[in-house]
């Protein structure tokens, strides 16, 4: 008798494709959203105030796909200067 439910062949073993989805293939508006009590809203955000963090260079123009789990700030940053 065959098992249907686990062929041996799933990767994904929560049987969930929508959580496990790549983040190249996730839309923005589908990112995690940051959790009831976040103090931040990404996990790179956290060193905004001492300057320790690095800019998301997609959240400003709406386009990170990383949303709360994104290793980068989400903060408002000053705008980088043009090379000359």
């Amino acid at each position: 008798e065959e098992d249907d439910e686990n062929d041996g062949n799933d990767n994904n073993e929560s049987g969930d494709d929508d959580i496990c989805q790549p983040q190249a293939l996730r839309r923005p508006e589908d990112a995690p959203k940051p959790p009831k009590g976040a103090v931040h809203p990404s996990l790179g955000s956290a060193g905004h105030a001492g300057g320790a963090c690095k800019r998301c260079c997609f959240f400003s123009r709406g386009k990170c796909a990383n949303g709360y789990e994104c290793m980068f700030c989400h903060y408002d940053h000053d705008k980088r200067k043009r090379r000359t």
